[in-house]
């Protein structure tokens, strides 16, 4: 299967893309996340794994050794997907200025 020609996608060898990830863990033993901060008693056992920045072969190795909590921690994961929400706005807002 031939896919079709995008005259703007090209294979220009100068051109390079990034892939930029950042990752939120939720039902953590501990609390790490700037909401939390923001606002005390919410958005508990959220932490912020990794902030957005361009993925490498450390965010690999790190999540290669990332091992499940033995305690019994309810998480939320609306908490969880409200903080990575909150992280994607701030770091849009900062390229902006």
């Amino acid at each position: 299967m031939e896919l079709p020609h995008n005259p703007q996608r090209s294979l220009d060898p100068t051109r390079t893309t990034s892939v930029v990830l950042g990752l939120v863990l939720f039902g953590t033993e501990d609390t790490d996340n700037q909401l939390h901060g923001d606002i005390p008693d919410s958005y508990e056992h959220v932490k912020v794994f990794k902030t957005l920045d361009i993925a490498d072969t450390d965010l690999c190795n790190a999540l290669k050794d990332l091992k499940p909590s033995k305690a019994d921690v309810q998480g939320d994961f609306l908490d969880g997907l409200v903080v990575s929400c909150d992280m994607i706005d701030r770091k849009l807002k900062k390229k902006k200025m």
